[in-house]
């Protein structure tokens, strides 16, 4: 009976085998990517939110989605997750965005680990690239804070992956959802003509495609195209704000790229010997990079957070890159690497043992009950803690955010000095009938800083940037701490 057994089995053909195996691969391990990526990201959520965070909070408790519209499917998907987690976790809106951004940062990592694999043909390099994508500072920082674009990538790299599995009309649907959520989504609209023309799949592919992205989008852009190109965000006023300076532009990709993937990045330099043999891999690549040259040109100090789409195509060619180092015998020069970055990213990030700053919006009431008793006070200090302060203080929602006593008792200390947007700087007399005067400080260098520079290059940096040296120099004051926590509160006078 045995042997009858081993015959059978040695006439199974070894592709069937194979097959089988890919087949229960194929399904299993995309959840559970997905389930750890959960794992990871919702156990190390920062609740500090962004201004733009407690904007769009503020948007959805006040179900304004006509305002802002250029992320108006991410408000439309901020207001769902509301109904599902607020009341049942005792979630605020902005705390349920953050949990928003690490599931999608979990979906996106199981869609980019099948992409990896369809690119790279191999199960053990798209569990590589996978890998060095959740390394990544830009994914990380994006999957466990509240931000747009972690959900834009989500549907564009979904969108793609089904183009190239050849479901064209669900690819146009999941496209018109990253348009809906971002409009800078259209920067990776050449991806799919030229994956058509790649994979020979004709003229038909894109118009099975096309058609959904216009069912979805054009009613979206007939009802709204005034306010998303001429609004108070207008993508119209954003770029008349803005020079193209391609010289800057290229200083902030080499600055952040270092940032984000540090030694990593070594790895472009074997994965030039491999361009001949991955030419198609390569003219996707350029079709999805080179229309958001113009996007980072135009968004210089954003952290390059605007092309977070691109890196799983980053972390394929470094995982090509890995490749010729172990066909050349040279493996550990890769290990080495990825294993210098990890700890880079681990001294940075700290995750499962960093601060989840929960307690931020507590803080903020605590710092505007202590100015409140002060006698026609006001408070200095960025726009994103500006729009936290207004926020928590409020008793209850009001749209715009930018109107009340709380907002008129503070100002944007970007405004002390010329910014990118060139606005008139405020005048040290406007503030000389203000009986105090207080400062919120959040400026603080990164964990990264403080392993590369030492303490006299921070010390400078702390007396360029920091909130409290920008408001001591602009009237003339010395600024002592009052309270002391996430943030710290000065009092000036």
């Amino acid at each position: 009976m045995l042997l009858k057994f081993r015959r059978y089995m040695h006439s199974i053909p070894d592709s069937f085998m194979n097959s089988s195996r890919y087949t229960v691969n194929e399904q299993f391990l995309p959840w559970l990517i997905f389930i750890a990526g959960c794992a990871v990201f919702i156990t190390n959520l920062d609740f500090e939110s962004t201004g733009d965070t407690i904007y769009y909070a503020n948007i959805i408790d006040n179900l304004r989605f006509d305002q802002l519209t250029a992320h108006q499917g991410y408000y439309l998907l901020g207001y769902v997750c509301k109904q599902l987690f607020a009341t049942a976790f005792g979630l605020r809106t902005d705390q349920v965005l953050a949990l928003m951004s690490a599931l999608f940062g979990a979906a996106a990592l199981s869609v980019a680990y099948r992409l990896l694999k369809l690119y790279l043909e191999s199960e053990r390099d798209a569990l590589l690239g996978t890998l060095m994508l959740l390394l990544c500072h830009r994914y990380f920082v994006n999957a466990t804070s509240a931000e747009v674009y972690i959900v834009q990538s989500f549907f564009i790299w979904s969108s793609y992956l089904l183009f190239e599995r050849r479901r064209f009309y669900i690819a146009g649907i999941a496209f018109a959802l990253a348009l809906w959520v971002s409009p800078l989504t259209i920067a990776f609209g050449l991806l799919f003509p030229v994956a058509a023309r790649v994979r020979g799949y004709g003229i038909r592919s894109l118009v099975k495609m096309g058609i959904p992205v216009l069912l979805i989008y054009l009613p979206f852009l007939y009802f709204f195209y005034e306010e998303l190109l001429w609004g108070v965000r207008g993508l119209a006023e954003q770029d008349e704000a803005r020079d193209i300076q391609l010289v800057l532009a290229a200083q902030g990709i080499f600055k952040f790229q270092i940032k984000h993937y540090s030694f990593l990045n070594l790895l472009f330099i074997p994965a030039l010997f491999m361009l001949r043999r991955e030419k198609h891999l390569l003219l996707i690549t350029l079709a999805a990079a080179l229309p958001n040259i113009y996007v980072i040109s135009q968004l210089r100090g954003e952290d390059n957070v605007f092309i977070l789409t691109l890196d799983v195509f980053i972390v394929c060619w470094f995982v090509i890159g890995w490749r010729f180092l172990r066909e050349h015998s040279l493996a550990p020069v890769g290990i080495a690497l990825l294993a210098a970055h990890a700890a880079i990213f681990l001294f940075a990030e700290r995750p499962f043992i960093g601060d989840s700053h929960s307690g931020y919006a507590d803080e903020m009431k605590s710092f505007g009950r202590l100015v409140q008793k002060s006698a026609n006070p006001v408070v200095f200090m960025d726009w994103d803690r500006r729009m936290a302060f207004t926020y928590y203080n409020r008793q209850s929602p009001a749209y715009p955010l930018e109107q009340g006593s709380w907002y008129d008792m503070s100002f944007d200390t970007s405004l002390l000095t010329i910014n990118q947007f060139n606005d008139v700087i405020a005048d040290p007399n406007d503030f000389a009938g203000y009986g105090s005067v207080y400062v919120i400080e959040a400026w603080k260098y990164s964990p990264q800083a403080s392993l590369f520079l030492d303490d006299e290059t921070l010390r400078q940096r702390y007396d360029q940037l920091s909130e409290r040296r920008d408001v001591e120099r602009f009237l003339g004051v010395e600024c002592t701490p009052v309270v002391t926590g996430l943030n710290t509160l000065y009092r000036c006078r």
